[in-house]
C-alpha cells in the first residue's frame, strides 16, 4: 500500500473517524483503506488483519506526497498564478472560506483542473473525490497555498506603494491649499 492508493475520500474518511477505542479506529481505517465493512473486518484471519495492519503502519511512516503535479489521469492541473483567472481564485477563496481544507480539495482541484471534457464543476469534483489520489491534490494544494500566500503580500506591497505615491502629492497640494486659505484670511 503507498499514498497513491488513497484516495481524497478515502483519507477524508479516515480522518472524519470519531471511535470509542482505537482498536475500532484502526479496524475502521483498514476497511476503508481496503474496501472492507467494519465487520468484513472483523471477520478477517488474524494473519490477514496482520498484513493489512503492517500496511498501515508502514504508510502511516511516510509523509503525504507534496510535490505538484502537471497531469492527473487527462486533466491539466493549473496551479501557475500566471494563468489562473480571476474567477478561479474568487472560487478558490469562497471554498477556503468554508472551512476544512481537506475536506474540500476536490473542489480545489476542480477549479485548478482545466477540464478534457465538458464535465461541470461538481461532476469533476466528485470524480477528483473518488478517484484522485491524496497526495496529487495535497501537493498541488500545498503549492498553490504558498503561491497565493506570496502574491497576496506582493500585491498588498504593491497597492501600498501606489496608495503613498497617489496621496503624497494630493496631500501636499491639500496642505499648500489649506495653507493659502489661512494667510488669506
Amino acid at each position: 500500500m503507498n499514498w497513491e492508493s488513497v484516495t481524497i475520500k478515502k483519507y477524508n474518511e479516515i480522518v472524519s473517524l470519531k471511535c470509542d477505542t482505537e482498536t475500532e479506529e484502526q479496524l475502521r481505517s483498514i476497511g476503508i483503506l481496503n474496501g472492507l465493512t467494519l465487520d468484513q473486518v472483523k471477520s478477517l484471519k488474524l494473519t490477514k488483519l496482520s498484513e493489512y495492519v503492517q500496511e498501515v503502519e508502514e504508510l502511516s511512516k511516510t509523509d503525504i506526497p507534496n510535490k505538484p503535479q502537471k497531469k492527473w489521469k487527462g486533466y491539466k492541473i493549473g496551479y501557475n498564478i500566471k494563468y489562473i483567472t480571476a474567477g478561479q481564485m474568487m472560487d478558490y477563496d469562497t471554498i477556503r472560506g468554508e472551512g476544512d481544507d481537506i475536506a474540500n480539495l476536490h473542489k480545489y482541484m476542480s477549479i485548478l483542473t482545466n477540464p478534457k471534457d465538458l464535465k461541470e464543476f461538481e461532476d469533476r469534483a466528485e470524480l477528483f473525490y473518488n478517484e484522485m489520489p491524496i497526495g496529487v491534490a495535497y501537493g498541488c494544494h500545498v503549492f498553490f497555498w504558498k503561491l497565493i500566500k506570496n502574491y497576496e503580500k506582493r500585491l498588498a506591497t504593491y497597492l501600498k506603494e501606489k496608495e503613498s505615491k497617489i496621496s503624497s502629492p494630493n496631500i501636499g497640494v491639500g496642505r499648500r491649499f489649506f495653507t493659502f486659505l489661512q494667510g488669506n484670511t
